[in-house]
C-alpha cells in the first residue's frame, strides 16, 4: 500500500479502482485523496505573481541575448507553473470554489471560459526569436488579466507597480 499511497499523494485527482486482484486497496483509505487548497491566501496569490514577473524578466533577458534555449526553459516554467496555477484558480472561481480542475491542465478546454482558452492557444512559440517575444507578450497579457480578475474575486490587491515596472523594462529590452 505504501507505493499506492505515495502515488495517490502525488496524483490527487479523483480516481476509480477498476481491478484489485491482490486486494491491495482497502475500501477505506487512511488518508485524504484530494487535499489541494482551492482558494489561495493573499500571501500565496502575491507570491505567485511576484515569482511570475521575476521569471518573465529572465525570459526577456535571455531573448535579448538570443539565448533561445534558456528563454524557452524559463517560458515553460512561467507557463507550466505560474500561469497554469492562475488558470486553475480562475477555473475554481468560476465554480464558486466548489470544483477543482484536473491537475496539469488536463482537458483544459472543458473547464475554462472561451476567452481564456482562445488566449491559451496563442502563448506557444515556434522557437524563433520574434515569435518567442510575441508569445511572451501574450503570456503576460493573459496572466495579468486572470490575476486582476482573481484579485477582484477574492478582494485582494494586485501588485500593479511590479507589473508596470517589469512590463516597461521588458518593452525597453525588446526595443
Amino acid at each position: 500500500i505504501s507505493m499506492m499511497e505515495e502515488w495517490l499523494h502525488k496524483n490527487r485527482d479523483p480516481f476509480t479502482v477498476l481491478l484489485d486482484k491482490d486486494t491491495c486497496i482497502s475500501e477505506e483509505l487512511s488518508f485524504p485523496i484530494n487535499t489541494r487548497t482551492l482558494k489561495p491566501t493573499q500571501k500565496e496569490f502575491r507570491t505567485l505573481i511576484e515569482e511570475f514577473w521575476f521569471e518573465a524578466y529572465h525570459v526577456a533577458v535571455y531573448l535579448k541575448r538570443n539565448d533561445l534555449w534558456s528563454a524557452q526553459c524559463r517560458s515553460g516554467l512561467i507557463r507550466d507553473h505560474f500561469l497554469l496555477k492562475m488558470i486553475e484558480w480562475k477555473g475554481c472561481a468560476m465554480s464558486h470554489w466548489l470544483i477543482q480542475p484536473p491537475s496539469n491542465g488536463k482537458n483544459m478546454v472543458s473547464w475554462v471560459d472561451e476567452q481564456t482558452w482562445q488566449e491559451v492557444t496563442t502563448i506557444f512559440s515556434n522557437g524563433e526569436t520574434e515569435d518567442c517575444w510575441n508569445a511572451l507578450q501574450k503570456t503576460l497579457a493573459l496572466f495579468r488579466r486572470l490575476s486582476i480578475e482573481i484579485a477582484q474575486e477574492l478582494d485582494f490587491s494586485y501588485p500593479i507597480l511590479i507589473d508596470r515596472n517589469i512590463t516597461r523594462f521588458l518593452r525597453g529590452l525588446r526595443g
